[in-house]
């Protein structure tokens, strides 16, 4: 159970509180929890790169390759489309 999330409506909750609580689970090896709290952090902002890794990494200690792999890819690819955005705003 998610101690830290309860009665908590996540819906309202900044991403950035979510990710650092997913931390503190991650950091306490409740992984599942930490995978919550990150997804719940990326459904409010999917442009988290940091958050998709870390959650990637909590999907690494449980040998779910399919989700881990996802989550990398998806990191690529906002890291792409940032390095983009900003090659294109120095240009």
């Amino acid at each position: 159970d998610n101690a830290l999330l309860v009665d908590t409506d996540v819906s309202n909750v900044d991403p950035t509180w979510l990710t650092t609580k997913g931390d503190e689970f991650y950091q306490r090896g409740d992984i599942g929890s930490a995978i919550n709290a990150y997804s719940e952090a990326l459904n409010a902002d999917g442009r988290m790169v940091e958050t998709l890794l870390a959650r990637a990494a909590c999907y690494l200690d449980l040998r779910e390759a399919d989700p881990c792999i996802a989550d990398c890819m998806a990191a690529l690819k906002l890291s792409d489309s940032i390095e983009t955005r900003f090659e294109t705003d120095e240009a």
